[in-house]
């Protein structure tokens, strides 16, 4: 699984993911900044007490992660991260993509 906040990717690196088969996962976690995937975020004091970008990203990250193990670790379902409960938008790309489009995983 690549976890990303890129929601364009260069058809090279596209093509790496298709060249990888069946399993491939890609997932866009589109409100995020780079900083976001890491414990700094959270570490920070908020000037804007209001946002939760950091930790929304964090929970939303933990939450994917933990679908794709169960997914390839425990019990196999066709739509590993249908349902899950993220406080941020996400897109998974499960590759070799075909006609498949994004499956969005909208915030909870």
């Amino acid at each position: 699984m690549y976890l990303t906040k890129e929601t364009f990717i260069h058809d090279s690196i596209h093509g790496r993911f298709e060249a990888a088969g069946s399993g491939a996962v890609r997932t866009v976690v589109p409100v995020a900044e780079h900083g976001d995937f890491t414990d700094g975020g959270l570490l920070e004091p908020d000037v804007n007490p209001f946002s939760n970008t950091a930790r929304n990203v964090m929970v939303t990250t933990r939450a994917l992660v933990s679908a794709f193990f169960d997914q390839w670790l425990k019990e196999p379902r066709s739509l590993p991260f249908s349902g899950l409960d993220v406080p941020s938008d996400v897109y998974v790309n499960v590759y070799p993509l075909g006609d498949n489009r994004p499956i969005p995983v909208e915030a909870s």
